[in-house]
């Protein structure tokens, strides 16, 4: 099976948040192909390459923003 190309974003005002996301990502990671994230830096969202899922660690209002 070919593996799906995720996006994963988290909330980065909420510190905690992100860290759970880098954990995570370490898990996704053998699942998918993640083919951008905002964890260590900002993403444009103009800029999100084609992926198949986004990922989104945060609450109600990361989701409706992103």
């Amino acid at each position: 099976m070919t593996k799906k190309n995720i996006i994963i974003l988290a909330n980065s005002q909420k510190p905690h948040t992100v860290q759970i996301a880098r954990q995570l990502r370490k898990f996704f990671m053998g699942l998918a192909n993640i083919v951008a994230d905002n964890l260590d830096n900002p993403l444009d969202p103009c800029e999100y390459p084609p992926a198949d899922f986004i990922v989104i660690f945060g609450g109600d209002g990361t989701i409706l923003s992103t």
